[in-house]
């Protein structure tokens, strides 16, 4: 739990911007706080230090969301060729284009393939873009998750807000904590899952 935190142990209030500011003059930053707040909250905000997500190719087959998940296929197309010839397909240089690049997944074929979906291989009528590539050549790509600023602000009336930003700085969501002794961190945590 973060410094901020460890000193709101208990129910959020108005004295909270004061125990941020202490919590920066300790020495932590406004963003290494935000991060804090973020693991505090239980919030999923992926790791800003490698914006890539390292990906790994699958060990095994697993179910993906179709028209969700995302596959990066490996970039060597002999190794692709190998790969496919282990599974009964085949990886011409008409797919080549493909290495490297990544694909939706459209329809989960156990136990050792998946479709992807490719226009370029749709525009030059080879199986209506729809390509077969196995577990064993593809990684899963994580999307981006959202990352978030949070910061404490003091209204005019005195009432304290979490303001909630992108780094960009646009306004995600503001909550005023005008009711100390009910709002603790996982009334805020509720409230923030319905505005997120």
């Amino acid at each position: 739990m973060s410094n901020f935190f460890r000193k709101r142990a208990g129910p959020l209030s108005p004295q909270a911007p004061l125990d941020l500011a202490l919590a920066i003059a300790d020495g932590e930053g406004p963003q290494t706080h935000a991060n804090a707040l973020d693991k505090d909250l239980n919030l999923d905000t992926g790791n800003e230090e490698d914006a890539k997500h390292p990906e790994e190719r699958l060990q095994e087959w697993r179910e993906l969301i179709p028209n969700r998940s995302k596959l990066r296929i490996v970039v060597e197309p002999d190794e692709m060729a190998h790969l496919c010839a282990e599974v009964g397909n085949a990886w011409s240089f008409r797919v080549h284009h493909m290495n490297g690049n990544v694909y939706t997944v459209v329809e989960n074929l156990p136990p050792n393939r998946y479709k992807v979906y490719d226009p370029v291989c749709d525009a030059r009528g080879i199986q209506e873009g729809n390509i077969f590539v196995p577990y064993t050549a593809v990684a899963l790509v994580l999307e981006p998750q959202l990352v978030l600023h949070a910061r404490l602000d003091r209204s005019e009336a005195g009432l304290a807000n979490v303001v909630l930003t992108r780094l960009s700085g646009a306004e995600l969501a503001v909550v005023a904590l005008n009711a100390p002794d009910k709002q603790d961190v996982g009334w805020l945590k509720g409230v923030l899952s319905e505005r997120l």
